[in-house]
């Protein structure tokens, strides 16, 4: 069996990278493919599985030792090369003979191939190199990539940073130059020319690009600096020099954001996710010219714009969409043409589906909030072109055991209930509640908070009902609440875009609302209420008691949870937070400036964002505000956390400091996530 490293062996570069993707597990976490060869990264070596289309299972692996550390290996079209970044540069391997060869000789505050902090925080793109799906004459190869002025990563202290990891709203951004590298392979062995030309590219933030259908040509999605105005732009290697053809463009009041979808068809069409109509992400088909719907919202529902499925011999494309229920994530099929969506999965589950439209197939890991993570293979055939699925079998794991840690008949499964907001907007909601509710005295709130734009916490999955964070609070007797406000994700971008210049508004009032919506509806102690949250969430949950003192504040009557030498202290309203931003001024221009704008002369929505404004507004007494921040965090650096310290300081209110000296932005050692759970537990028991 293939395993890949444990984060004890990993680079530092590839911790950041996980950093980025928000990517917890180990073992074989990655794989890339090229021609019918497939290739997996190990400790010290790369894993190859050649002919693995038609290789009996299990498939037989040989190895391949590069001389170096190797960075986003990625196979060209025919498996005969394999190219990665090693020192910021792009090098290539003859997979036959274990060859290496450098092609780009970047250096000092210039890389190669690499994708800058900001692209892969904020963007979601992890890489900077695409080989051409295309190989000339058999040898003749080509790659696009792009050269970018790189960051020191090292240099941060408590107070300031040296050298940051990415510019600050209104600083100079690290802009992209594109790259055409043409790779030739004879007899003599490899040789490699840099095109002549490097188009001009006339916007800040090239988020996307890759080769077309059209042998010679490739495409960049670019984004102006304010993130209101895009363009997909498309090359000829036979022009470079020449202004790119515009194919597409798009504006927003609000702000775009463009996804993987991009889909470039033999017939010379493009399938896009965009925002159409009511400003519901929806696939389009662009062709000569003429852009036709493919799917319409005809209700308050999206487009997941991460991947698509196109079977362009029968003219059908298959996406995931939430058309159903916000809750839930299902697999679609539709023609290419428009005409009826047809659903593929069962409602009641969320589903992660990928699609084998050369085998008929489909797999999907689906889960519910009652059910665990199962994964299911269905056949698709075709009734008069209409696609029809069917499930085969539920796949088994031959080297897994059942979790055996968890007993279902000890969970306490969260509701999800939705509510209305003051000004009457629909919003979903997780609760959870303890099991000894029933007729027992009021009990304590715990609000778990996210509530920034592109993340949803309420789904219809097994992880919400297993969070461990969660199941601690509830077992001891807390009532746990989250919902998804203004601002949260795949809601649409009117929802979304409420936070528009108005960061730490709206999506505070929803907590609010979700407050006072518990304590009307469940046995809830309103004299005892905690927020908590991490990152945007911190920031959130800082936002939510300096702001609203009727709904966090203290209370002197609170009654203990339960009996016992060390639960009867009087309780007080708590804020627990957790990596929080404090100044919106020091965080990333590409996140910030989206949501608030460039900064220009007016800086209202920076300063009125600013949870040091509301500083005098924090608590007076004691155990009442915990921050927690881990030194290493390289997204939101501690100088946040320092910045509001000091002035928490200089205005006399108290606060608890917890510090994870070896944690970056999220807790990774378990060490560290039982220590702070234990903390966040013992703390609400003592005091709230």
């Amino acid at each position: 069996m293939v395993t890949s490293q444990d984060s004890s062996s990993m680079t530092t570069e590839e911790e950041l990278l996980r950093e980025r993707k928000r990517m917890m597990a180990t073992g074989v976490t990655s794989f890339n493919t090229g021609g019918d060869a497939i290739i997996v990264p190990m400790p010290g070596s790369l894993a190859i599985c050649r002919n693995a289309a038609v290789a009996p299972v299990p498939w037989s692996w040989s190895k391949l030792a590069p001389s170096g550390a190797c960075m986003d290996c990625q196979l060209s079209p025919d498996a005969r090369l394999l190219a990665f970044i090693r020192n910021n540069n792009i090098w290539v391997m003859q997979v036959d003979t274990g060859t290496e060869t450098q092609l780009t000789f970047t250096s000092g505050s210039v890389s190669s191939g690499v994708a800058e902090f900001i692209m892969q925080e904020e963007f979601d793109r992890y890489t900077g190199y695409w080989w051409s799906p295309n190989v000339t004459n058999g040898s003749v190869y080509h790659i696009l990539y792009l050269e970018v002025p790189s960051v020191d990563l090292l240099g941060m202290n408590l107070l300031s940073s040296s050298k940051f990891v990415y510019p600050h709203p209104g600083e100079p951004n690290a802009i992209s130059t594109v790259r055409v590298m043409e790779i030739t392979v004879d007899a003599d062995g490899l040789h490699h020319a840099l095109h002549p030309h490097s188009p001009a590219v006339q916007f800040e933030y090239i988020v996307r690009a890759g080769w077309t259908s059209t042998p010679g040509q490739f495409y960049l999605r670019v984004l102006d600096r304010s993130q209101q105005h895009s363009q997909l732009l498309v090359y000829s290697l036979h022009s470079l020099a020449s202004p790119g053809r515009l194919l597409f463009s798009q504006d927003s009041p609000t702000w775009l954001t463009i996804g993987n979808v991009c889909n470039f068809l033999k017939d010379g069409s493009v399938i896009l996710a965009a925002d159409i109509g009511p400003g519901f992400k929806q696939l389009v088909r662009l062709k000569d010219d003429i852009l036709t719907p493919v799917t319409t919202a005809s209700g308050q529902w999206q487009v997941y714009d991460d991947r698509i499925w196109v079977d362009e011999q029968r003219h059908v494309v298959w996406f995931t969409a939430n058309r159903d229920t916000h809750l839930e994530r299902h697999l679609y099929s539709v023609s290419l043409f428009g005409g009826d969506i047809v659903r593929h999965t069962p409602l009641g589950w969320t589903h992660d589906p990928v699609v084998f439209v050369e085998l008929n197939v489909f797999v999907t890991v689906s889960s519910s909030t009652k059910e665990r993570h199962q994964t299911w293979l269905y056949d698709i055939s075709y009734d008069s072109g209409r696609p029809v699925s069917a499930k085969r079998q539920v796949v088994d794991y031959p080297h897994t055991t059942p979790d055996a840690r968890i007993s279902l008949g000890d969970i306490a499964f969260p509701e999800l209930l939705t509510f209305r907001s003051r000004d009457d907007v629909e919003l979903q909601a997780a609760v959870f509640m303890p099991r000894s509710v029933a007729g027992d005295s009021p009990h304590p709130l715990v609000v778990i908070t996210y509530g920034g734009p592109g993340v949803q916490l309420v789904w219809n999955t097994w992880g919400l009902t297993v969070d461990s964070k969660v199941r601690s609070l509830v077992e001891h007797g807390f009532i746990v609440a989250m919902c998804d406000g203004r601002g949260s994700a795949n809601r649409g971008a009117s929802f979304e875009g409420s936070l528009k210049y108005a960061m730490g508004t709206q999506e505070v009032l929803d907590q609010v609302d979700l407050v006072r919506w518990m304590v009307d509806r469940f046995n809830v102690d309103k004299l005892r209420v905690a927020i908590t949250g991490w990152s945007y969430g911190g920031y959130n949950s800082l936002m939510c008691i300096a702001q609203y003192p009727d709904v966090f504040k203290v209370h002197t009557h609170c009654k203990p949870l339960t009996s016992g030498p060390h639960l009867t202290r009087i309780g007080c309203q708590i804020c627990i937070a957790g990596a929080p931003v404090t100044s919106w001024d020091k965080y990333d221009s590409g996140y910030t400036e989206r949501y608030l704008g460039v900064p220009g002369a007016d800086r209202t929505a920076y300063a009125t964002s600013c949870v040091e404004k509301y500083v005098s507004h924090f608590p007076d007494e004691p155990d009442r505000l915990v921050i927690a921040h881990g030194l290493l965090d390289e997204n939101v650096h501690f100088v946040h956390t320092a910045h509001l310290l000091k002035a928490l300081i200089t205005a006399g209110k108290p606060y608890i400091l917890k510090l994870f000296p070896d944690e970056r932005h999220g807790l990774r050692q378990p060490s560290s996530t039982l220590y702070y759970q234990h903390f966040v537990l013992e703390h609400l028991l003592a005091h709230l």
